[in-house]
């Protein structure tokens, strides 16, 4: 009897620790050097797939830093649009 229940509580556990590692993994590396500030990579674009998008289907364009830059000229505060919980968005 105490064998199923040590079985019940660390089943759901296991699971739980499962899907998280597998969804840190799947999320992809994010370097903070401040709050709220992401280290970008000033380098050519490049593209990516989601997990969605696996089968070759579409794939999503990343823009470099000084493309955003240059597109938001300069994230100057004019061409905010808003302020948000994940971040802000700019007209560009």
């Amino acid at each position: 009897k105490k064998l199923t229940v040590l079985a019940g509580v660390l089943a759901p556990l296991l699971i739980l620790g499962s899907l998280l590692a597998l969804f840190c993994l799947l999320r992809g590396p994010v370097t903070t050097t401040h709050k709220g500030q992401h280290e970008f990579d000033h380098s050519t674009p490049t593209t990516t797939t989601s997990v969605s998008f696996r089968k070759g289907y579409n794939k999503t364009r990343l823009f470099t830093y000084r493309e955003l830059e240059e597109a938001t000229k300069g994230f100057q505060d004019k061409h905010k649009l808003t302020q948000g919980k994940t971040g802000t968005i700019y007209s560009g």
